[in-house]
Formats: structure tokens, sequence, C-alpha cells
């Protein structure tokens, strides 16, 4: 009768990197030439259009930046009077 260790061992699935084998490699540079070839499909913008964008992301940041900045002065202000009793 086989040992039942050995027939366990012969029915289990092989790990995931034995399955691929030397195709490890394969898959690795087919899923960069797959991200180059998506790269070149993207409408990328011109100059003009990259400063505005730009220009809209850092007058928000910096919209942002002033409003917490206030919110965390009127918050501290606000603490400062709690803890103080009045």
């Amino acid at each position: 009768m086989p040992d039942k260790k050995l027939v366990k061992a012969s029915n289990k699935k092989p790990a995931f990197f034995s399955r691929l084998g030397g195709g490890l490699k394969r898959v690795f540079f087919l899923s960069f030439k797959n991200m180059i070839s998506e790269l070149r499909k993207v409408s990328w913008p011109n100059r003009k259009d990259l400063t505005n964008y730009t220009i809209v992301v850092v007058s928000f940041m910096v919209l942002m930046a002033v409003l917490i900045g206030l919110l965390d002065l009127g918050t501290s202000a606000l603490l400062r009077t709690i803890i103080s009793g009045g």
C-alpha cells in the first residue's frame, strides 16, 4: 500500500511560479511591451493645455492650503478658549 503522504503530495497542484517555469521572464517582458503599447495610445496634452492644467492644479492647492490653515487657526483658537475656561 502506498504511503499516504506520497499520494497527497502527488495530488497537490504545483505552485504558481513553478507552473510558470522558465516563462517568468517572458511574462515580465510581455507586460512591459503591453504597457508601452498602451502608452502610445494615450492622447498627450499639448504645451498650452499642460500649462493651463498646471496653473489650475497649483492654484487649487494654494487655495486648499490657505483654507486648511484658516480652519487650523480657528480650531486652535477655539480649543485655547475652551481650555482656558472662558
